[in-house]
């Protein structure tokens, strides 16, 4: 199996117009303009991967308010099967025709082709580092390969999710930390089986 070629420039996160995201009479181009750079905003970086990959799905666990989803939803080309346990009222208005937004355990979704599926994001509540590990267990019990995105993974003194901090170190993976150009409290990407060589550049 050839490897494909994905190369993140932090530069060209940093600098991506955010401007044209938006989802009908919810996130507007404002909200986005208006969010925080990258390095404390995660959107920049997640709208920046869904134009690295094309003709895919993009599956997110953990919706909450959809912003994240929303990123992901920036390359048209690709479909976002996002993932909550819960209904939220904001789901309600996550109107795009490229996000697919389910209710329950992702593990669960038989009809979900992982094949097809070139990016994961794992973001729950409560960020303990216990519900992590079970999944990603299953993608590799599934022989999954791809990019694995884990949120909240920041290793600062003042982390506020220490447990989080603990599961990410003891990951056992081709693994970068960039918090820098991602969430303010730690994002952390996993080059996940053999489907992509991964290059991270500044």
């Amino acid at each position: 199996m050839n490897k494909r070629e994905i190369i993140i420039s932090k530069n060209d996160v940093r600098n991506y117009d955010l401007g044209l995201l938006s989802v009908d009479n919810y996130y507007s181009p404002e909200f986005f303009r208006w969010s925080n750079g990258a390095g404390v905003s995660e959107f920049r970086l997640y709208a920046y991967l869904s134009e690295k990959v094309n003709d895919c799905i993009i599956l997110e666990i953990g919706t909450r308010h959809g912003g994240s989803t929303t990123a992901f939803s920036a390359n048209p080309k690709n479909i976002v099967i996002s993932y909550d346990i819960v209904p939220w009222e904001t789901h309600e208005k996550l109107i795009k025709s490229n996000i697919d937004l389910r209710i329950g355990n992702f593990m669960e979704d038989e009809t979900i082709d992982y094949n097809n599926v070139d990016i994961i994001m794992i973001d729950v509540d409560p960020h303990d580092g216990i519900q992590e590990p079970p999944m990603v267990e299953f993608l590799k019990e599934k022989k999954w390969s791809g990019i694995l995105i884990v949120d909240d993974i920041s290793t600062v003194l003042d982390n506020p999710y220490p447990e989080m901090r603990s599961m990410w170190l003891d990951f056992p993976y081709e693994k970068y930390d960039v918090s820098d150009i991602g969430h303010y409290s730690g994002t952390g990407i996993v080059n996940f089986g053999e489907k992509f060589e991964l290059k991270i550049v500044d």
